[in-house]
Protein backbone atom coordinates (compact mmCIF):
# COMPACT_ATOMS: atom_id res chain seq x y z
CA UNK A 1 0.00 0.00 0.00
CA UNK A 2 1.26 3.45 -0.89
CA UNK A 3 1.52 5.96 1.92
CA UNK A 4 -0.13 9.36 1.69
CA UNK A 5 2.44 11.90 0.45
CA UNK A 6 2.74 15.47 1.68
CA UNK A 7 1.53 18.28 -0.58
CA UNK A 8 5.14 19.11 -1.49
CA UNK A 9 5.90 15.49 -2.37
CA UNK A 10 2.74 15.31 -4.48
CA UNK A 11 3.75 18.45 -6.41
CA UNK A 12 7.23 17.02 -6.98
CA UNK A 13 5.96 13.60 -8.10
CA UNK A 14 3.41 15.17 -10.48
CA UNK A 15 5.87 17.57 -12.13
CA UNK A 16 7.10 16.75 -15.64
CA UNK A 17 10.68 15.52 -15.67
CA UNK A 18 13.43 17.81 -16.83
CA UNK A 19 15.72 17.64 -18.71
CA UNK A 20 14.05 15.57 -21.40
CA UNK A 21 16.66 12.81 -21.31
CA UNK A 22 15.18 11.82 -17.91
CA UNK A 23 11.88 10.93 -19.59
CA UNK A 24 10.90 7.27 -19.94
CA UNK A 25 11.70 6.18 -23.49
CA UNK A 26 9.79 3.09 -24.54
CA UNK A 27 11.83 1.06 -27.04
CA UNK A 28 10.72 2.26 -30.50
CA UNK A 29 7.69 3.82 -28.82
CA UNK A 30 6.42 6.84 -26.92
CA UNK A 31 8.44 9.12 -24.65
CA UNK A 32 6.82 9.79 -21.28
CA UNK A 33 7.68 12.87 -19.21
CA UNK A 34 5.22 12.64 -16.30
CA UNK A 35 2.98 10.33 -14.30
CA UNK A 36 -0.07 11.75 -16.09
CA UNK A 37 1.48 10.92 -19.46
CA UNK A 38 2.36 7.42 -18.25
CA UNK A 39 -1.28 6.80 -17.27
CA UNK A 40 -2.38 7.91 -20.74
CA UNK A 41 0.30 6.00 -22.67
CA UNK A 42 0.47 2.63 -20.90
CA UNK A 43 -2.87 1.31 -22.22
CA UNK A 44 -1.56 1.81 -25.77
CA UNK A 45 1.79 0.06 -25.19
CA UNK A 46 1.87 -3.42 -26.73
CA UNK A 47 2.71 -6.23 -24.30
CA UNK A 48 5.84 -7.13 -26.31
CA UNK A 49 7.15 -3.55 -26.05
CA UNK A 50 6.39 -3.46 -22.33
CA UNK A 51 8.20 -6.78 -21.84
CA UNK A 52 11.42 -5.23 -23.14
CA UNK A 53 11.35 -2.94 -20.11
CA UNK A 54 9.61 -5.14 -17.54
CA UNK A 55 10.45 -8.82 -17.24
CA UNK A 56 11.83 -11.35 -14.76
CA UNK A 57 15.30 -9.77 -14.82
CA UNK A 58 14.48 -6.04 -14.71
CA UNK A 59 11.79 -3.44 -14.21
CA UNK A 60 12.72 -0.19 -15.95
CA UNK A 61 9.32 1.34 -15.17
CA UNK A 62 9.71 0.82 -11.39
CA UNK A 63 13.28 2.10 -11.59
CA UNK A 64 12.12 5.26 -13.41
CA UNK A 65 9.47 5.89 -10.75
CA UNK A 66 12.12 5.60 -8.04
CA UNK A 67 15.18 7.18 -9.64
CA UNK A 68 13.60 9.95 -11.74
CA UNK A 69 10.20 10.69 -10.21
CA UNK A 70 11.50 10.00 -6.69
CA UNK A 71 8.44 8.02 -5.58
CA UNK A 72 9.70 4.95 -3.73
CA UNK A 73 6.19 3.79 -2.77
CA UNK A 74 5.06 3.86 -6.40
CA UNK A 75 8.22 2.05 -7.43
CA UNK A 76 7.64 -0.73 -4.91
CA UNK A 77 4.08 -1.25 -6.14
CA UNK A 78 5.23 -1.28 -9.78
CA UNK A 79 7.63 -4.14 -9.06
CA UNK A 80 4.53 -6.37 -8.94
CA UNK A 81 3.19 -5.21 -12.33
CA UNK A 82 4.14 -7.49 -15.20
CA UNK A 83 1.66 -6.20 -17.81
CA UNK A 84 0.93 -2.73 -19.21
CA UNK A 85 -2.59 -2.90 -17.73
CA UNK A 86 -1.34 -3.77 -14.25
CA UNK A 87 1.19 -0.93 -14.38
CA UNK A 88 -1.42 1.50 -15.74
CA UNK A 89 -3.77 0.63 -12.88
CA UNK A 90 -1.04 1.28 -10.30
CA UNK A 91 -0.06 4.57 -11.93
CA UNK A 92 -3.73 5.66 -12.10
CA UNK A 93 -4.29 4.82 -8.43
CA UNK A 94 -1.20 6.79 -7.40
CA UNK A 95 -2.14 9.71 -9.65
CA UNK A 96 -5.55 9.92 -8.00
CA UNK A 97 -3.93 9.83 -4.56
CA UNK A 98 -1.41 12.54 -5.49
CA UNK A 99 -4.10 14.76 -7.02
CA UNK A 100 -6.14 14.52 -3.82
CA UNK A 101 -3.14 15.81 -1.84
CA UNK A 102 -3.22 19.03 -3.84
CA UNK A 103 -6.82 19.84 -2.99
CA UNK A 104 -6.78 22.67 -0.48
CA UNK A 105 -9.80 23.03 1.75
CA UNK A 106 -10.30 26.71 2.51
CA UNK A 107 -10.20 27.69 6.15
CA UNK A 108 -13.35 28.99 7.77
CA UNK A 109 -13.42 32.77 8.01
CA UNK A 110 -12.22 34.14 11.31
CA UNK A 111 -14.89 35.36 13.66
CA UNK A 112 -15.02 39.09 14.12
CA UNK A 113 -14.18 40.42 17.54
CA UNK A 114 -16.87 42.51 19.20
Amino acid sequence: MMKEPTMLEAKKFLSPVFPEWKAFWFNKGPVVKSLKEMVAVLPTVPAAMFAIHVNSSKNDVANWAKDVIGDLDLSNELKKAMTPKAAADIFAKRLKQLDSCLVVIPAAPAKKKK
